[in-house]
């Protein structure tokens, strides 16, 4: 059962895309040195079985300002979830995670040459262990392709 988390400005579905603006400020971020905690973000939530993967495709097009983001959400409880996907910081995009378990952890690496390009990230469990995966379709050192 899918549901919405935190109300965004505008969802609207069009050609089986769901296309969300979010509201200024809005974001997931616990408790880290930078002292403040916002719990407001959107997400489009539903459960997650352990045997299947989940994976979100976006256009890497419309980043413009500090923070802007797209990902996917995976919510175990208010302090404990994490968050993937591609994170505007410096002007530059960032593939980013956040792992947090009562306090944030942010990770990020830039991904430039992404930009203009569909990012598919995708999740998928392994006993107690999730595999966050990012791709485009073009080769860059953060993804590749077997020839045969």
């Amino acid at each position: 059962m899918a549901r919405r988390s935190e109300t965004c400005v505008s969802a609207v579905e069009n050609d089986g895309k769901l296309i969300v603006e979010a509201s200024k400020g809005s974001d997931y971020w616990e408790k880290t040195l930078y002292d403040f905690v916002h719990s407001n973000g959107h997400a489009l939530l539903a459960d997650w079985k352990d045997e299947y993967a989940m994976e979100v495709s976006f256009k890497l097009d419309s980043f413009t300002e500090l923070y802007d983001q797209a990902g996917i959400m995976l919510l175990k409880g208010s302090d404990q979830w994490i968050k993937a996907g591609i994170e505007m910081n410096d002007g530059i995009p960032h593939l980013a995670v956040v792992v947090t378990d009562q306090f944030s952890d942010w990770s990020l690496a830039p991904v430039q040459e992404w930009v203009g390009e569909e990012v598919t990230i995708r999740t998928s469990r392994k006993k107690d262990a999730v595999i966050i995966r990012a791709r485009t379709e073009i080769i860059t050192p953060l993804t590749s392709r077997r020839t045969n």
